[in-house]
């Protein structure tokens, strides 16, 4: 698997996320080699969020940029985007995981067990990495290049290949999606609304 593959994440048929991915070299430090380019507003996400950068080789050992002289930056999040996010028997992913592995194992409870699933369940499925979502000029001009360390079949490669498409999917889904609200009411409504309001006023000057 030498040659360079491609593959886009779409979502109401817009490209959310454009990934050219390759078995870079059998040295596991090349390992898998990944060109990522996103929408502006992903980046605007995360950019906007705490405005600092951090570079991945303090995060993380498992990231480093095509030229081996460079060090890759993510932009900050606020905490409520740490841990495991997304929904558990659909998709879910993590942000908060620079500079490591891309799949990881199901989260472990507070006594270090995995989790226990049904005899007629499948195994619970590997937690997608798609914190490099947060990389530094993801959204500029070809995207950002990174090398992930690791031995990879091309069976795994198609493996995170369907799980950074499905994660970024929900990803997009839960954080930036545009949602539209009408509310509509109607004359009869008007009056119950009013007597409501007035005897909420009442009970408080009471």
């Amino acid at each position: 698997m030498s040659d360079i593959e491609e593959t886009q994440v779409t979502k109401s048929g817009e490209t959310i996320l454009t990934v050219q991915y390759q078995r870079a070299s059998v040295d596991p430090k090349a390992g898998l080699r990944l060109t990522l380019k996103a929408r502006p507003d992903i980046e605007d996400f995360f950019s906007l969020q705490l405005g600092d950068k951090q570079p991945v080789s303090v995060l993380g050992r498992y990231w480093s940029a095509k030229q081996g002289n460079e060090d890759l930056q993510v932009w900050s999040v606020q905490p409520q985007f740490t841990g495991v996010l997304g929904d558990e028997d659909l998709c879910q992913f993590r942000l908060d995981a620079p500079g490591l592995p891309l799949l990881f194992e199901a989260e472990a409870n507070e006594d270090g067990d995995m989790p226990r699933r049904g005899h007629n369940k499948p195994p619970a499925p590997k937690v997608a990495n798609i914190s490099f979502l947060r990389l530094v000029g993801i959204s500029e001009g070809s995207g950002v290049t990174l090398n992930v360390r690791g031995v990879y079949s091309r069976k795994e490669i198609e493996r995170i290949v369907g799980r950074i498409r499905a994660a970024t999917r929900a990803f997009y889904e839960m954080h930036l999606k545009p949602i539209n609200i009408a509310v509509t009411m109607n004359t009869q409504e008007v009056p119950m609304l009013e007597a409501r309001l007035g005897a909420l006023e009442n009970r408080m000057g009471a």
